[in-house]
């Protein structure tokens, strides 16, 4: 009986029958579950290494990389800029950190031109 109620009430003072209503409701409900839908799948794509930088990654960088300036593949001999856009291709388990360009100089690696 309150749903009616509530139904009659808003038809009372919109004059507008309940199946416009539900057909209101039904839109903003699929919206907001789309929208949410968008959010969580961008989120999903950002943990799985897509073309973002995802917060997973960020929160593993900012643990390995205090006082860390350069960053080299073990698989590589070339050594980037801990901000260089090169270093986010590197799989994490493959990083090599770095303090100074004579550290990773010593250890055999050479300078990206890129960065």
């Amino acid at each position: 009986m309150i749903i009616k109620d509530f139904f009659n009430k808003i038809k009372s003072i919109f004059a507008i029958d309940i199946y416009y209503i539900m057909c209101l409701l039904i839109i903003v409900v699929v919206a907001v579950s789309a929208f949410g839908l968008g959010r969580l799948s961008m989120y999903k794509d950002n943990i799985k290494g897509g073309s973002s930088v995802s917060i997973l990654n960020r929160v593993v960088n900012s643990k390995n990389t205090l006082s860390k300036n350069y960053v080299a593949s073990k698989t590589g001999k070339i050594y980037y800029g801990i901000n260089c856009s090169t270093v986010s291709r590197i799989k994490i388990e493959n990083r090599i950190y770095f303090n100074s360009k004579i550290d990773a100089e010593s250890s055999g690696y050479i300078l990206s031109k890129n960065c």
